[in-house]
C-alpha cells in the first residue's frame, strides 16, 4: 500500500468501514510509515477530540496513547477473525471428510449387498474379512446358473412337456 492509498482510508479506519484485509494492510503501512502514522494521528485526535466535545467530557487525554491503544485492538481483532477462519477451514476438511467417509461406505455396501458386508462394519465389529493364502481379500464370487435350452423339434419350435402331476389331472370347465 502506498502513502496515497493509506491516507485515503484513514478516515475509514476510524469509522470502522475497513475489510479485515484493508485494515492488515493499512495497519502495516502506518506502523512502517511515519508520515502517514502521523497524518492518522492528526485525525484521530480531531475525531476523537470532537465526540468528546458532543458528549460534554473536559478531562484531557493523551491522544497518542488512545491512538496506539486503537490500533493494538484492531490488531488483536484481525488476529481473532483469523483464527476463526482457521476454525471454518478446519471445520470443512473434517466434514468433508466425514461425507467422503460415509460415501465410501455407501458404495461399499452398495457391492457387497448390505452393511453388514462392508468393509468399515468388519472393523468396527472386529471380525475378519475372509483371506486367501496370500493375504489378499477373497474376490467377490458371483453365483450363476445354467438355462437349459428348450427342447426344440426339426422346425426349431419348443416342445412343450406337460409335467406327470398335471397329466392326471382331468380337464376342468373351459372358461368363456
Amino acid at each position: 500500500m502506498d502513502c496515497k492509498m493509506a491516507q485515503q482510508k484513514i478516515m475509514p479506519y476510524i469509522e470502522r468501514k475497513l475489510t479485515d484485509a484493508e485494515l492488515e494492510e493499512f495497519l502495516d503501512h502506518v506502523q512502517h510509515c511515519a508520515a502517514c502514522s502521523e497524518e492518522l494521528e492528526v485525525y484521530f485526535t480531531i475525531y476523537y477530540a470532537l465526540q468528546k466535545l458532543d458528549s460534554d467530557d473536559t478531562e484531557s487525554f493523551d491522544m497518542q496513547e488512545i491512538l496506539k491503544e486503537d490500533m493494538e485492538k484492531m490488531q488483536s481483532h484481525l488476529q481473532k477473525n483469523e483464527s476463526v477462519r482457521f476454525m471454518k477451514k478446519f471445520f470443512y476438511v473434517i466434514v468433508g471428510m466425514a461425507v467422503g467417509i460415509l460415501g465410501f461406505i455407501g458404495v461399499d455396501a452398495l457391492i457387497h449387498g448390505g452393511l453388514s458386508g462392508t468393509v468399515a462394519y468388519q472393523w468396527i465389529a472386529e471380525e475378519e474379512p475372509e483371506q486367501s493364502d496370500a493375504g489378499k481379500m477373497m474376490p467377490l464370487q458371483i453365483k450363476t446358473t445354467e438355462v437349459a435350452e428348450p427342447e426344440t423339434n426339426h422346425k426349431k419350435q419348443v416342445i412343450v412337456t406337460v409335467p406327470e402331476t398335471e397329466m392326471n389331472m382331468e380337464p376342468g370347465p373351459i372358461p368363456d
